[in-house]
């Protein structure tokens, strides 16, 4: 993400929970779900539980911001009359 796009995107991402708009009920019931199905740290160390969630959470960024990437160009090509027969 270039560093003008990401002066746009990070107010979003860094916003408390109630103001970010990827912070959705519906989200943070998936999130839930998923953690409680396979991230039990019953079934994992500390170590692993800790790294396993450290790579979730770098992964889910990066899905997160490309989306906002590409919509914000799809975005501008829209604005400037792209895509249109």
């Amino acid at each position: 993400m270039n560093k003008q796009l990401e002066k746009l995107y990070l107010p979003f991402a860094k916003a408390d929970t109630a103001n970010n708009p990827f912070c959705t009920a519906e989200i943070g019931e998936k999130y839930k779900d998923f953690f409680d199905t396979y991230f039990s740290t019953s079934v994992m160390t500390s170590q692993e539980y800790d790294t396993a969630t450290t790579k979730f959470f770098a992964f889910a960024t990066a899905v997160e911001e490309n989306a906002f990437e590409v919509g914000f160009y799809t975005a501008v090509q829209l604005l400037i009359g792209g895509g249109q027969e």
